[in-house]
This record gives C-alpha cells, sequence and structure tokens, in this order.
C-alpha cells in the first residue's frame, strides 16, 4: 500500500510537472512572438527613419543648390556692376545702373541740352 501510494503521489508530481512545462513553453511562445512584433516594429521605424532622413538630406541639398546659385548670380551682378562703374565718366551709358556716375551723367546731359 505504501509503494502504490508513492507510486500514485509520484504520478501526480509528474502530471504538475508537465502541466507546469507546458504553460512555461506557451509563455515562451508567446515572450517569442512578441519578441518578433517588436523587431518587425522596430525594423519599420529604421525604415521610416532612413526614408525621413533622405528626404530631409535631398532638400538641404536642393536648398544648398539654390542658395549657391543664387549667390553666383549676385556675385555676377557685383561684378558686372563694379564693370560699368570702372568706365571712364564720359563713357558712363544713361540708365547703366552705376550709382556712382549717375549724377554727372545727368549733369552731362543737361550741358548738352543747352
Amino acid at each position: 500500500a505504501a509503494a502504490r501510494s508513492t507510486q500514485e503521489d509520484l504520478q501526480e508530481e509528474l502530471g504538475h510537472q508537465s502541466l507546469l512545462c507546458e504553460q512555461l513553453q506557451q509563455e515562451t511562445r508567446r515572450g517569442q512572438a512578441a519578441e518578433a512584433a517588436l523587431r518587425s516594429e522596430l525594423a519599420q521605424e529604421a525604415e521610416r527613419s532612413r526614408e525621413v532622413q533622405a528626404q530631409t538630406t535631398q532638400e538641404l541639398e536642393q536648398r544648398l543648390a539654390l542658395a549657391e546659385g543664387q549667390a553666383r548670380q549676385e556675385a555676377d551682378a557685383a561684378e558686372a556692376q563694379r564693370l560699368r562703374c570702372e568706365q571712364p565718366l564720359g563713357d558712363c551709358r544713361p540708365n547703366s545702373g552705376c550709382g556712382a556716375h549717375s549724377s554727372r551723367g545727368s549733369l552731362q546731359e543737361a550741358d548738352a541740352a543747352e
């Protein structure tokens, strides 16, 4: 009777251990599924971040190219203005945009009108 009781106790303990093992396996599967979902979410977020970074870089490059183009145009215009203003006073063209010569040009025109 004692051996039978011990055997029943062992079978009951084995059943309990088997149930615990099954529960642990289920928790492990849930944990693995949650980990996979987090990894997927992180990968998607990293991809979105790369896309935003690429778009921002492209926009900045475009703005830089535009600013460089404007700076070149302004430098070219300033150089053209400088060249116009280096002309001898008698050669200053009316409406040339040369502020240094405009009043002198007006005086020459006034003298010619007299």
